[in-house]
């Protein structure tokens, strides 16, 4: 079977890249995929930065084709647009002409979603489509403007990868049912988070400055505490309240890895600080060796806007044998390795310090981890086999 996937690809940044890069990676096993997608058109805070080297983990090797549209390929308009959506079903019905595609894949409503609608109706190819958090905020908040248009969307697609939380919205308000509960935190291998400490300090040399090496090598030497906060670089993501909390405890040591329009402003206070190091946003295949460096995980929301979210960085941080603190709602795999903190802005920052100190206490029960992870690898390989079944449903159908 041919697959054609349309989502968000490295250099995006984000969870939803990495569910969609991981399942991709998955499915290769079973058919021959093409993915279509936009990440020529980043701009620097919005991207990752891929080393030259590595520029074959975007097509795993020559085993799947990538096609992007570009922000060099901008036709002019009044108002001023940048036509995604189109661009993206134009790639598609060129290659189709010669692919012949059994089935589309979209992850998230726009651009993807309807590049997808448009692609089938042209090409009468089958889609599925997989929503994301924002793209129910779309639906239902703001002007709604473009609610009709999602919706149908949603209702020509074959199936619709929907998350627990959202099944009754879709079922008695949108009187959608042609739904699958999406499980996509199993999407994660677990095997790709084990990582040697040495292995992963030699790894990481391509992301650092000589400078920030040198600052990483004192640190191990000095056996301190580092503290990992990947993500987006957003006052939604308490990156202010984490550099606070290193101003506060300089024993502490921080490494911020991330892309986002707080980047100057982090680039600056690193350049007056002795125990943090900046790195731009690495690629999905590139984190589990900055989780490898670490000691602790920080994830942080504060009054994030998109209601229906749920962070994959607590769950990467646990699969990598990491003691993550959170005070979002997470996927928790290894009760051991979780800690919550209140989602008071107020106490915010002595909760995580009190967490901390916590941490430094305990240690990692190996032989009850190592069980979780081999759970956690078997129901891995039976999501990708149900994704499969979804997939050829939609073509056979």
């Amino acid at each position: 079977m041919k697959l054609a996937v349309m989502c968000k690809w490295p250099p995006f940044v984000g969870g939803e890249t990495t569910k969609a890069y991981f399942m991709v990676k998955s499915l290769t096993k079973y058919f021959k995929i093409d993915v279509f997608s936009c990440g020529w058109e980043l701009k620097t805070h919005e991207s990752c930065k891929i080393p030259y080297n590595e520029i074959s983990e975007l097509t795993f090797d020559g085993k799947i084709n990538l096609f992007s549209s570009s922000f060099f390929q901008r036709p002019n308009f009044i108002p001023e647009y940048n036509p995604l959506s189109e661009k993206i079903s134009s790639l598609f019905i060129e290659s189709n002409e010669n692919e012949k595609y059994d089935v589309i894949l979209a992850w998230y409503l726009l651009p993807f979603g309807v590049a997808a609608y448009i692609s089938s109706k042209t090409t009468k190819v089958p889609y599925i489509v997989q929503h994301a958090g924002s793209d129910i905020s779309r639906i239902f908040s703001g002007t709604r403007i473009l609610q009709p248009l999602l919706i149908e969307v949603f209702r020509n697609a074959k199936f619709v990868f929907s998350y627990p939380g959202v099944l009754q919205l879709f079922r008695d308000v949108l009187r959608i049912e042609n739904i699958v509960v999406a499980h996509h935190h199993y999407l994660l291998d677990p095997k790709l988070f084990r990582v040697d400490k040495k292995d992963a300090i030699s790894y990481i040399e391509k992301y650092l400055t000589p400078e920030q090496m040198d600052k990483l090598y004192k640190w191990n030497e000095e056996n301190r505490l580092i503290i990992l906060k990947p993500g987006k670089l957003s006052r939604y993501k308490g990156i202010k309240e984490f550099l606070d909390i290193l101003s506060k405890k300089e024993d502490l040591s921080g490494i911020i890895v991330g892309a986002g329009k707080m980047r100057e402003f982090v680039i600056k206070r690193e350049k007056t600080s002795d125990n943090l190091i900046y790195v731009d946003a690495v690629p999905p295949w590139s984190m589990p060796y900055f989780y490898s460096i670490s000691n602790i995980v920080l994830h942080l929301e504060i009054n994030f806007p998109v209601k229906n979210h749920r962070s994959l960085i607590p769950l990467d941080a646990q699969l990598s044998g990491k003691p993550v603190i959170s005070n979002t709602q997470s996927f928790i795999i290894n009760d051991s390795l979780y800690f919550k903190i209140s989602n008071s802005e107020r106490n915010l920052i002595e909760s995580v310090l009190e967490k901390i100190s916590k941490i430094k206490t305990i240690s990692l029960d190996e032989k009850r981890h190592e069980k979780i992870i081999e759970n956690f690898a078997k129901s891995h390989d039976i999501y990708v086999t149900n994704i499969k079944k979804v997939i050829e449903a939609s073509a056979f159908e």
